[in-house]
């Protein structure tokens, strides 16, 4: 008896020293994994953040108010998530983003613990404990979660809903109202939070329906039609206030074939296989791979194989619309960690589900924890220390310049307009000036132009500035402080001297182009931030605007013949 009482003493030991050690380990791969993740680009999230100011002053969505209603944002949900917040947490509404990112990367981190202990209830206390500090542990230190976390964007909300809706609709026998009003609220949820959430969600709904053939035909049908109702409801409000069915960002990002879109997805897709050191390649497989496991008698029983199918289908299905959209401008994989996140979460299902070869899922989760871990300390070890710590992306103030920026601009200005490609932070810091977005992101009659090639960071053309000739363009897509004017150089160089273009804008303009712009454009220059912020000011405006604070050439040369 004394025996049995230390082995239990030992047994209550080993629990709790697991317990402790997932509480120190998976916070600390979530953290390393957040730390080391660097976005392309934040200026996205700024255009979130007006559209859900704008949602809060008025009850409206739009960009500028003269253009009227416009919906310059991919995700309602993540607007109306983020009005919510800003709402409760007005202060600084950078902060207040960047936490709510950092809480929706722990729910994940979570639900995917919540999910393992779960699946794997009927398991002795040990195992179970030893498969969520895996879960945990594998779902953390996942890539592609953090960067698309870094970008403040609705990755990570997409993903939590989404987890949620599959789990709710995995509980195949469960004859509760609750749960069936909770996975509709869900499948609701994912439809809102992308578009290719939409399918995803009719999918998930149709085919748990179909699995439970042991409910009422009310019960099973309650989340599917209820689900389709709400999707037909908000594509016919959208309709009657956009004039689309789609948000204006598909449109922007949407080339004339949908075959040029599949070829950059197939593009985008293959840059990640060549990354995070090989894992990449192998996730892809697996995510191929994992469901042809469904064919093999290993499974317990029907009910557990249906639930790892379902589960493979959204990582499966999920990497299918992410080659059809075309995939992503930036490379990378944000937009891939659906179903980057939803293969450790089938391989979690299947060891609890499967009745022989369990030892192959774990072993495959255990390969790709330790190649992630291993390579943000990799990352983290090479970074220098400036730029260690890269994420959360900090407080209002640390823009202090693209605020001093704004502000000067603004009093030059007044009410604008003013054309930007690159800069769409100022709507964020400077919401009394009509920006014009020459990308078509928020910018209804540029999005829907025909594109006869993949389109990367949106449908912007130099010939798009040269006809909306905006007396203010902040031009290039270098937007950084100069020790120099740009004035101290003719417009011919800024536009074609590779030299000069390469200091102040990044790219050259064709000679055509160069030659019409000469017309219309003179550089200029703002006093700003310790240096100077660039920009073109039309010639016939520029002496109007040099009253108002705008540098300009020391003579305006005339235009070119």
């Amino acid at each position: 008896m004394k025996g049995g009482n230390r082995r239990s003493q030992r047994f209550q030991s080993g629990n709790l020293g697991l317990v402790l050690l997932g509480a120190l380990l998976v916070p600390g791969a979530a953290f390393l994994n957040l730390m080391t993740a660097h976005p392309g680009n934040i200026d996205d999230a700024f255009i979130v953040l007006v559209y859900a100011r704008h949602f809060l002053d008025s009850g409206k969505f739009y960009w500028n108010l003269a253009d009227g209603f416009l919906d310059g944002f991919t995700s309602l949900l993540d607007v109306l998530v983020k009005a919510l917040a800003i709402d409760f947490f007005p202060a600084d509404p950078i902060f207040t983003i960047s936490m709510l990112t950092c809480l929706l990367f722990a729910a994940i981190v979570a639900t995917a613990i919540a999910i393992t202990i779960h699946a794997h209830t009927r398991q002795p206390a040990s195992r179970i404990l030893a498969m969520a500090l895996l879960a945990g542990l594998a779902v953390g230190s996942t890539p592609s979660l953090a960067e698309s976390a870094a970008y403040l964007l609705e990755g990570p909300l997409f993903v939590l809903v989404t987890l949620w809706a599959s789990w709710s609709c995995l509980q195949l026998n469960s004859r509760s109202w609750p749960i069936l009003l909770a996975e509709t609220s869900f499948l609701v949820a994912t439809s809102l939070a992308r578009p290719e959430g939409i399918p995803l969600a009719l999918g998930l709904a149709t085919v748990a329906s179909w699995t439970r053939k042991n409910l009422s035909v009310t019960r099973r049908l309650m989340p599917p039609a209820l689900l389709l109702g709400t999707i037909i409801g908000y594509v016919a409000w959208h309709w009657s206030l956009f004039g689309t069915v789609a948000p204006n960002t598909y449109f922007a990002k949407t080339s004339s074939s949908r075959w040029l879109e599949i070829l950059d997805g197939l593009r985008y897709v293959g840059a990640y296989a060549r990354m995070e050191s090989g894992l990449g390649a192998l996730k892809l497989l697996l995510i191929v791979g994992v469901p042809l496991l469904l064919f093999f008698p290993v499974w317990k029983d029907h009910h557990g194989r249906v639930q790892v199918g379902i589960l493979a289908f959204i990582a499966l299905g999920s990497l299918a619309m992410v080659v059809v959209s075309g995939g992503d401008c930036y490379r990378g994989s944000r937009l891939l960690v659906l179903p980057l996140l939803f293969l450790p979460t089938t391989l979690i299902v299947a060891a609890a589900r499967m009745n022989r070869l369990r030892f192959l899922p774990i072993a495959l989760l255990v390969i790709l924890t330790i190649g992630q871990i291993a390579q943000s300390a990799l990352v983290w070890e090479n970074s220098s220390a400036r730029n260690r710590i890269a994420w959360p992306h900090g407080l209002e103030k640390d823009f202090w310049c693209d605020q001093e920026i704004s502000s000067k601009l603004a009093r030059i200005v007044g009410e604008g307009p003013v054309a930007q490609s690159d800069y769409q932070r100022l709507k964020f810091f400077a919401d009394s000036i009509q920006v014009i977005d020459l990308v078509g992101l928020n910018n209804r009659e540029i999005a829907h132009q025909l594109w006869d090639s993949p389109v990367l960071y949106g449908k912007y053309k130099l010939r798009n500035g040269i006809e909306t000739a905006a007396p203010i363009w902040i031009y290039g897509k270098i937007l950084k402080i100069t020790s120099v004017p740009m004035t101290q150089f003719p417009m011919d160089a800024v536009l074609r001297d590779a030299a000069v273009a390469s200091i102040f804008i990044g790219y050259l303009a064709n000679p055509q182009n160069a030659k019409q712009m000469s017309k219309i454009y003179t550089p200029a220059s703002i006093q700003a931030c310790g240096g100077y912020f660039n920009l073109l000011v039309q010639r016939d405006q520029a002496r109007f605007y040099s009253e108002k604070g705008l540098l300009l050439p020391k003579e305006i040369p005339p235009p070119s013949k």
